[in-house]
């Protein structure tokens, strides 16, 4: 039936990255940070895991700023993984931090992701 979810055992994890990028004359647009990071965190099922491992992970929101002619100071990047295995999951939320550490640190700004388990 369409629309419908089916229940697969595992775990979905949400997660919440808040990015801070440095101001000033040569300002970093935080939604910058946000763009690459989104495409490296899609880049671990891709290196990480072997293509039967069921897991994956996915933004569905990224915000930054209230104002269109402003560089804002803060971008937030939210999201869901999933994964059919505690080794899965492990994988993910370690690989997910290195990601956004080194992402951020490549652009002279610092990120923190936040985890609500479930």
């Amino acid at each position: 039936m369409e629309g419908t979810k089916k229940y697969r055992p595992g775990f979905t994890d949400q997660f919440s990255i808040q990015i801070k990028a440095p101001q000033g004359i040569r300002g970093i647009h935080p939604l910058t940070i946000a763009v690459r990071l989104n495409l490296a965190l899609h880049e671990i099922m891709a290196h990480d895991f072997p293509g039967v491992e069921r897991a994956s992970i996915r933004c569905g929101v990224m915000r930054a700023g209230l104002a269109a002619n402003s560089l804002p100071e803060e971008a937030w990047l939210k999201g869901v993984l999933s994964a059919a295995s505690p080794d899965a999951r492990a994988v993910l939320h370690a690989r997910a931090e290195e990601i956004t550490a080194a992402t951020a640190a490549a652009f002279r700004a610092s990120a923190v992701v936040s985890w609500n388990e479930t």
